[in-house]
């Protein structure tokens, strides 16, 4: 009997809810996630209260992105404090960008960190709904 070979050397979920600092793809790829999602860093509002960073969704939210897209989301969610996610940009999503999505909500909601969905698309949206996490991710 044959052993089949894993499609991926790593989870790219893994670590997501006990925080890890980086992903193998991280580390194979530093510059990559930056091209993948961009983020503006928290600024001060003009009452002095803080804004929280943006991250903006790529246009594709598969599998093929994602080991892109986790260490970006960790490092923010490590941070601490509001995270407000721009996700105007999606036209593609699978199950795998979906997880990606659940596991970020389910760790902010560990670490008490409120999660600002912006911008949602109609592709995201009917994807989110198609799989039941409506009532998890709460995108509007």
């Amino acid at each position: 009997m044959s052993k089949k070979k894993p499609v991926m050397s790593h989870d790219p979920l893994a670590g997501l809810a006990e925080g890890a600092n980086e992903s193998p793809a991280a580390e194979a790829n530093d510059s990559a996630q930056t091209a993948t999602a961009d983020e503006t860093t928290a600024a001060e509002s003009t009452d002095g209260m803080q804004v929280p960073a943006v991250v903006v969704l790529p246009s594709s939210l598969t599998i093929a992105e994602i080991g892109e897209l986790y260490p970006v989301l960790s490092e923010r969610l490590q941070q601490g404090g509001d995270l407000s996610i721009d996700c105007s940009d999606v036209d593609v999503v699978d199950g795998a960008g979906l997880q990606l999505l659940a596991a970020l909500n389910k760790s902010a909601v560990e670490r008490q960190v409120t999660i600002h969905w912006h911008g949602a698309t109609d592709v995201l949206l009917r994807a989110i709904a198609e799989l039941g996490l409506g009532d998890l991710l709460e995108v509007a």
